[in-house]
């Protein structure tokens, strides 16, 4: 009698600790904590990237939004177009690349035209183009391809942040269980030194994917 009761009651506790256990995991799917601290992180000076010279780099614009822990530009020459690069170490829930473009784009043009591409291998990035210069943007993610917007953000942790692993640390107090950082990167050139439209925005794929490549392994540490 005895070892059926502590069977029994082994049973209910297994069974109360799975459930406690899923509704945190819920929780946090459907309402993560937002504002959590990121660990310092400070661009580097020099980046090399293929076919292009770096010209220089500068600290952006100082912001006061709290979702933007680290930012630089840089600027890359080759022949004679001049590349500029603007990069943000974001840590929101919220990463959707349009709604950071009204935030610190300046230029408001991408509103009624902003397409989505995809890019095999890499992820989702978007290009448009102004009277004077092409744009690509994208978010490079912790883990898995680059996003553009919330949706694809939000799948994206969904696969990468709920695997076993990464609940067993978060359930050990080792870590966190969602990662809310993206490196969103915007890059631009002038129309004028390119022939035409499709051969701007080649030249900006070409230099995105050659970026991507560059920063994919080198992810801040959370």
């Amino acid at each position: 009698m005895a070892i059926a009761r502590w069977s029994s009651l082994r049973i209910w506790l297994l069974a109360a600790t799975f459930g406690g256990v899923t509704i945190v995991l819920a929780k946090s799917v459907l309402y993560p904590a937002g504002d959590k601290q990121v660990t310092p992180f400070e661009f580097p000076t020099a980046i090399p990237l293929a076919k292009w010279q770096q010209l220089e780099n500068a600290p952006l614009e100082k912001t006061e939004e709290k979702d933007v822990a680290a930012e630089m530009g840089y600027r890359f020459i080759q022949k004679n177009i001049v590349l500029d690069i603007k990069m943000r170490y974001i840590n929101s829930e919220q990463v959707d690349v349009k709604q950071l473009m009204k935030k610190y784009g300046g230029d408001r043009s991408y509103r009624n035209n902003f397409p989505l591409r995809e890019q095999e291998g890499v992820g989702f990035y978007s290009v448009w183009t102004t009277p004077e210069r092409t744009y690509l943007s994208a978010c490079i993610n912790p883990q898995g391809g680059s996003t553009v917007t919330a949706e694809q953000f939000r799948k994206n942790r969904n696969i990468y942040d709920m695997r076993p692993i990464r609940i067993w640390y978060w359930l050990l107090g080792r870590g966190e269980l969602r990662d809310w950082r993206c490196l969103w990167a915007v890059l631009s050139i002038p129309i004028e030194p390119t022939s035409s439209q499709e051969e701007a925005q080649t030249i900006l794929l070409d230099a995105w994917l050659s970026w991507h490549e560059w920063w994919q392994p080198r992810f801040p540490k959370e």
